[in-house]
């Protein structure tokens, strides 16, 4: 439940829920990198492509019979699960686990949203243009992931 991660968030204050994806797994950054030669490519872009169709299937149920892409403005909401080290201790693990110690190291926020918004786009929204506000939060979870809510704006 969306409250569970974003308090603040009440029913009443939101708008229709277009969809809540879950992708299993650790939440990977953008990763651009530049050439010597000056060029730049994302080197995670078979991530990406991977993580498309996942979202896609996710989404859609049935790939034979596609859901229309989400038009207009949209409100996300990012939860980025993220594992404990394993050098950390069991009690430094299981206090991390309860949401009393921030997951302030890399990756950081905004690499990991553009990673997550190109992945969406062209897959669930038309555009990540539509994405007029929203929320994240980044925290350590036993299960790694990525949980994303849309709803109408």
């Amino acid at each position: 439940m969306i409250e569970d991660y974003f308090p603040n968030v009440t029913k009443g204050h939101l708008k229709a829920l277009y969809t809540h994806i879950v992708i299993e797994g650790k939440p990977m950054p953008a990763k651009i990198l530049k050439s010597r030669t000056g060029l730049i490519y994302n080197a995670r872009k078979d991530y990406i492509e991977q993580s498309k169709w996942i979202v896609a299937l996710l989404y859609h149920e049935d790939l034979s019979h596609k859901k229309p892409l989400i038009e207009g403005p949209v409100k996300i909401y990012y939860l980025f699960g993220m594992k404990a080290p394993l050098t950390w201790s069991k009690k430094k693990k299981e206090s991390a686990y309860a949401g009393n110690i921030p997951h302030v190291t890399k990756p950081d926020y905004d690499n990991l949203k553009k990673t997550y918004n190109d992945i969406i786009k062209g897959v669930v929204i038309k555009d990540d243009n539509q994405i007029t506000s929203g929320e994240y939060l980044k925290k350590y979870e036993k299960n790694p992931r990525v949980e994303i809510w849309i709803y109408a704006a």
